[in-house]
């Protein structure tokens, strides 16, 4: 039962602070247990370098509300959302946690799911109770204010667009970490946190939490990117220099606490706006992506650096946002991997053909267009949504219960 209160930022701060700075002593197990497909393991261990495959039809499993149903979410999973394409690994439960809303249509909606590669399956986390498409307000669960922040009767944000790259997962506290919009509240609330409205949700309890936090804290601002860092225990917040405050902040989970990272160099030389992110584990960079240009972020000197300008006819550069292309670190290869869907090299693309696949070497600051081994991607109307698995050493992009794996080069012995 959710407790409705108006607070002030400092006093939600001091009661959340003091429950993350301890971090579980136990891990509960992972629910609910899922058995390994045996064809999917034939598929995925079969894959060579530069091969893919497509994977039997998925399954869904969960327990459905009638709003779950109304949109087939039992029979097809989450599918793929416009306002979030990014799948994000947990390295604890060995599957890939996905929320997002769409732009409009034919839902937006704030539910929960994961991804279990080896059996094939979405898992439904938690029901959505609010959708904030126009025209369906009449059927939405009551709004409340937690901590300074609307959610729902359940606790759930009340929405879960613009989410975009500004979501990741925080192993320290087992936390599914997600920027939300300010938006939501009911009509004439007062005590509304002005910080970044922060939600956390732990998998394996399925509950939310609000986490206002004290100043100093980063404005928020559409298409930014938060990646978690293992070599800093802390999560990277880049807002772009194409928004309002832009900046590079760091988030610690355990004390709920930002800091601002001192970079040198001028502000428009922080990344970008609508940026495609993943975190290069062997150059110790943050990698980003945005239109034909990348750009890097090194952490042992906090300077941005732009190393591909997209210019060079030479070079090629596939479009990168973070609203169409899927993209994700591949740890056993050192490249990052960029499914982008077929057309120009502008915001127009063609949906009804297969994606184009891309290797990014941070090594060696140049894209390759990749020509995989078997069938092409499916197709449809939507960019898929995706993640890189590095238990499998598999690149896996997903159409709801439609998956597409592919391997970029077999892993070292």
């Amino acid at each position: 039962m959710i407790v409705t209160r108006n607070v002030t930022a400092l006093a939600a701060t001091a009661l959340l602070t003091a429950g993350l700075a301890a971090e579980p002593a136990t891990r509960p197990a992972v629910e609910p247990v899922l058995k390994p497909d045996p064809k999917v393991t034939a598929i995925i261990n079969g894959l060579g370098d530069n091969e893919a495959a497509r994977l039997p039809a998925g399954h869904v499993v969960g327990e459905f509300n009638a709003l779950a149903k109304r949109f087939k979410l039992d029979k097809t999973g989450p599918f793929s959302r416009d306002y979030c394409l990014k799948m994000v690994w947990m390295p604890d439960r060995k599957r890939a946690i996905y929320m997002g809303a769409n732009h409009g249509t034919p839902h937006k909606i704030n539910d929960v799911w994961e991804y279990d590669l080896p059996s094939n399956t979405w898992v439904l986390l938690k029901n959505p109770d609010y959708n904030s498409r126009p025209g369906f307000q009449k059927t939405n669960a009551k709004t409340l204010i937690k901590d300074g922040m609307a959610v729902t009767e359940s606790g759930s944000p009340v929405l879960a667009g613009h989410v975009f790259w500004g979501v990741t997962y925080d192993p320290n506290t087992r936390a599914y970490l997600m920027m939300n919009k300010h938006a939501g509240a009911p009509k004439g609330a007062t005590g509304l946190f002005g910080g970044p409205w922060l939600f956390a949700f732990d998998p394996y309890t399925r509950e939310w939490t609000p986490r206002p936090t004290k100043p100093p804290h980063p404005f928020r601002g559409f298409g930014c990117s938060l990646d978690y860092i293992p070599d800093l225990g802390k999560s990277l917040w880049v807002n772009g220099s194409t928004w309002r405050h832009p900046g590079t902040w760091t988030y610690d989970a355990k004390t709920n606490t930002w800091t601002e990272l001192k970079v040198a160099g001028p502000k428009d030389k922080e990344g970008r706006t609508e940026a495609v992110t993943a975190w290069d584990s062997r150059n110790k960079v943050l990698v980003a992506a945005i239109t034909r240009r990348v750009y890097h972020f090194d952490i042992a000197t906090n300077t941005w650096a732009k190393v591909v300008d997209g210019s060079d006819t030479a070079h090629p550069a596939p479009f990168a946002s973070d609203y169409v292309t899927p993209f994700g670190y591949d740890s056993a290869n050192g490249v990052c991997l960029l499914a982008k869907p077929a057309g120009r090299r502008t915001w127009n693309y063609n949906y009804r053909v297969p994606c184009e696949l891309w290797a990014y070497s941070p090594t060696d600051r140049q894209w390759t267009k990749l020509a995989p081994i078997g069938p092409p991607s499916p197709n449809g109307n939507r960019a898929p949504c995706g993640y890189y698995d590095p238990d499998r050493n598999v690149f896996v992009t997903t159409w709801g219960t439609t998956v597409w794996v592919y391997r970029y080069k077999k892993a070292a012995e």
